[in-house]
């Protein structure tokens, strides 16, 4: 009795240790997985989008790889930080470049060096994912957009199949900014543990992008909202919020200080652009000309409608310059001509690289959608701005501010180096501070939908915005 006798033999459960554990858990799994489906399903297809550029993406099509390959090459040979006459790319921190090299003596070819870029890219969606269901746990369809935008988005795909220190500072900003969240909502030790955490994180992220430090300006911000903003229960409470903040910050410059101190000892200067390297006579011809004087306001405030025609540079750029057509464009298409759709024939060419036909016909509907996207993300911080300003939430304002931040920077960018031959205008350079305008996306995408027929009819345009910017990037992968 208790044992059960036929075609699978004696088995009374007692001769397989874990069986009886594995079988909940395995269960507890599958409903996970049922519930969840939709938004592994669109991981996976992010997933799947980046694990392309592993096999049908040429690493040297990706901006400047020469001079990011000569940067990892040197520390294939060296354990000191190059002289910036090594590289076009040396003036940047040398985390990346550090693992990259140690990838790459591990095995790895130079062809398939990538792989360190998908799987950071990977990485990121998971988080992204994360800190979705953490701060739109109220509404399952804009988180369900804004994930498949985290999926989708060409500007984040492209650069996660190059070889380059952007996918690995996405993915540590991506950490830094969901530790930050739930550093301001946590107490005691917890908060502490968290802030610690933080501090390392944004750490790791001066050493490998100087951009990070527009996510030490927020993780600022945010220590003083808690002075300033949260709570009623006097300067202890508001002193016990805000140590753990300095703790961050002491932690995080005690992880990259040694990296700015040589910045400061070797050059000069704690931050460090390309244009003090090799390309500096690019900037010599500008170097005297006032920094307000470099840009016009048509720079600014204007627009061109070429880049419906041919998205591509210089379209925005040539023969005026302007900061909004080439940032629209270059996050929604591959705007400067890296490879991103491949380069099998018939092709079109578009800044002295090729491009297949059917990419660059498809190019030009993902730039109209995604300029309504961008449009409908603008509104839609506006009218967050005001609420949380009114609300005094800390959460949602440090989501606001690391967007907000990233583009003052990269508006500072082009007005410093206004040199236009050299990009200073990228939709990738936005990529690491992305992740709140998703949401807001997501938000804006589904708030009419149960409002109407007015409500769904701009609910339907965001769709449709949407659809023309994925199959413009699914093809560029698949085709």
């Amino acid at each position: 009795m208790g044992t059960t006798d036929g075609p699978i033999g004696n088995y009374s459960g007692k001769g397989r240790p874990g069986a009886c554990s594995a079988s909940p858990f395995l269960g507890h799994l599958a409903r996970w997985a049922l519930k969840n489906w939709p938004e592994l399903l669109l991981v996976s297809l992010g997933i799947f989008l980046r694990g392309t550029m592993a096999y049908n993406y040429d690493v040297r099509w990706g901006y400047d790889f020469p001079d990011h390959w000569a940067y990892v090459d040197w520390f294939t040979e060296h354990r000191e930080l190059p002289l910036l006459a090594v590289s076009r790319e040396a003036y940047h921190p040398p985390l990346y470049y550090f693992l990259a090299a140690l990838v790459h003596r591990a095995g790895v070819p130079m062809i398939h060096m990538n792989v360190f870029s998908i799987l950071c890219g990977s990485l990121r969606l998971l988080v992204i994912w994360f800190g979705l269901e953490r701060n739109l746990a109220w509404n399952r369809p804009a988180r369900l957009v804004a994930l498949s935008v985290a999926a989708i988005l060409p500007a984040s795909v492209h650069i996660d199949g190059m070889v380059t220190n952007e996918s690995l500072n996405n993915l540590l900003s991506a950490v830094a900014l969901v530790l930050m969240i739930e550093t301001l909502r946590s107490e005691a030790a917890h908060r502490w543990l968290l802030a610690l955490a933080l501090g390392l994180v944004l750490g790791l992220g001066l050493l490998t992008k100087i951009s990070a430090l527009a996510l030490l300006t927020v993780a600022g911000v945010a220590a003083l909202v808690e002075l300033c903003w949260v709570g009623r229960d006097g300067w202890h409470g508001r002193g016990r919020r805000f140590l753990p903040w300095v703790g961050a910050l002491v932690v995080a410059f005690a992880v990259s200080g040694w990296y700015l101190a040589h910045n400061q000892r070797t050059h000069g200067k704690i931050v460090l652009s390309g244009f003090d390297g090799l390309d500096a006579p690019w900037f010599a011809s500008i170097a005297s000309t006032s920094y307000f004087a470099r840009r016009n306001a048509d720079f600014f405030l204007g627009w061109t409608n070429g880049i419906y025609d041919s998205p591509y540079y210089p379209n925005g750029v040539r023969p005026v310059s302007y900061f909004w057509p080439p940032l629209v464009a270059s996050t929604f298409v591959d705007y400067y001509s890296f490879g991103f759709a491949g380069r099998t024939p018939p092709v079109t060419i578009y800044n002295t690289h090729p491009v297949p036909l059917r990419a660059a016909a498809l190019s030009s509907h993902a730039v109209m959608g995604g300029t309504w996207m961008a449009l409908t993300t603008m509104v839609a911080w506006l009218i967050a701005a005001s609420a949380t300003w009114r609300s005094k939430h800390a959460g949602n304002l440090v989501l606001l501010l690391v967007p907000l931040v990233a583009l003052l920077g990269q508006l500072h960018f082009a007005v410093k180096f206004a040199v236009d031959a050299q990009g200073p205008v990228k939709g990738t350079y936005m990529q690491f501070a992305a992740i709140p305008l998703y949401g807001l996306f997501g938000l804006a995408a589904t708030w009419g939908w149960k409002r109407g027929w007015s409500g769904k009819l701009v609910s339907a345009l965001h769709a449709m915005a949407f659809a023309a910017v994925a199959v413009y990037c699914i093809f560029a992968r698949l085709g």
